[in-house]
């Protein structure tokens, strides 16, 4: 079995090197680096994660490791990726000894032009080609700075053939981003390790542990509730801090939630939700501008973000199919009435898209469930 294939077939082996045995249904596992406060919590939707976690606690120098560089961790905003590399990282420094240099595409590339305006180029690509773990997020991004991306193949180059982990984030797999096809042959030599939002056993983990950690009681009925919201893993602090701010340490009660507290939870009128902020949440979420999803992109990403928040726009808005093309560039009415009809298509078995329009819902304080139109 290729590491490729573990991406689609992996199914854990209680035989295996990694004592990586099935989970039990109602169970969880930990992910949590040395010395760090960071702690990634899944269940049986990320079987691979725990796979890799694993091996890089048992041998991270092993043969099978040294394959996984670079190490692709892909899913949607809100599913815990970056997270879980910074748990990564910590427990891969332990073992290589050095710098842990971690970073946006766009951080990168200021940092690179920096170095640049000192003529300290060679200095810079040292420093990340040694670097004991190399994190860098929205990898999407990097099509907009073709000078890092040439930068970038050069260091992977170096650090792949020095086996030094390198870890990149993306919310769509290499073979869809819009990179040079240099750059995208590098990120596919490795592993890619698909990360889904955690279900509903992770979830009330780590809602549980949010409330603890501000000695607020939870009972079991309102953690039930709390956790069929689906909230972003980003997003379960926010909400036990922000009953923390409002009530004290109180047992918790959702009848006493405040509209603040409600907007967190999910449970805010679709009225009162202006069409311009679904652009920017959408925008947001898949690491887009408004000016994208109002461009003349055609790029995977661009394409399923506008098509999802045209659809949102329909579907929870009201809006008329000429408001919503009025919204997004100025298109035609047939146009958002296409888009829309493929998303109805798509949405019944298209994992993707289902976390991408839950999340979406969340943050906008959206219903789970709306009408058709």
């Amino acid at each position: 079995m290729t590491l490729l294939s573990l991406v689609t077939d992996f199914t854990p082996d209680p035989r295996s090197d990694s004592g990586a045995a099935p989970l039990a249904p109602g169970t969880f596992f930990s992910v949590c680096g040395p010395a760090s406060e960071d702690r990634f919590i899944g269940d049986d939707q990320n079987p691979l994660v725990r796979w890799v976690w694993d091996l890089l606690v048992n041998d991270p120098r092993s043969s099978l490791c040294q394959a996984m560089w670079p190490l692709v961790i892909i899913g949607p905003n809100g599913s815990g990726k970056s997270l879980l590399a910074r748990c990564f990282a910590r427990q891969l420094q332990s073992s290589f000894k050095g710098e842990i240099i971690a970073a946006s595409v766009d951080d990168f590339f200021r940092s690179s032009q920096a170095a640049g305006d000192v003529n300290a180029v060679d200095e810079w690509v040292s420093r990340h080609q040694r670097a004991a773990v190399l994190v860098l997020d929205q990898v999407s991004r990097l099509a907009d700075f073709p000078v890092a991306e040439h930068l970038l193949c050069e260091i992977v180059d170096l650090r792949v053939a020095a086996g030094l982990p390198t870890i990149f984030l993306s919310i769509d797999p290499p073979c869809h981003l819009r990179v040079v096809d240099r750059l995208a042959s590098r990120l596919s030599q490795g592993l890619w390790c698909p990360v889904k939002p955690p279900g509903p056993v992770a979830l009330a983990v780590l809602i549980r542990e949010a409330f603890d950690r501000y000695n607020i009681p939870l009972s079991e009925t309102d953690l039930h509730w709390l956790t069929a919201g689906r909230p972003a893993v980003g997003a379960v602090q926010p909400i036990a801090s922000r009953w923390l701010l409002e009530h004290g340490r109180v047992p918790f009660d959702r009848s006493l939630a405040s509209e603040g507290l409600k907007r967190l939870l999910g449970s805010v009128s679709a009225a009162a939700v202006k069409p311009e902020a679904v652009l920017r949440v959408a925008a947001k979420y898949f690491q887009l501008s408004v000016k994208d999803l109002r461009g003349s992109s055609r790029s995977m990403t661009c394409s399923r973000a506008r098509a999802l928040a045209m659809w949102i726009c329909r579907q929870y808005l009201k809006l008329s199919y000429q408001q919503i093309g009025a919204l997004f560039g100025d298109r035609d009415h047939t146009t958002v009435l296409s888009c829309c009809k493929k998303v109805d298509a798509n949405l019944p078995s298209d994992a993707f898209l289902q976390t991408a329009l839950q999340q979406l819902l969340f943050r906008l304080a959206l219903p789970l469930v709306a009408g058709n139109s």
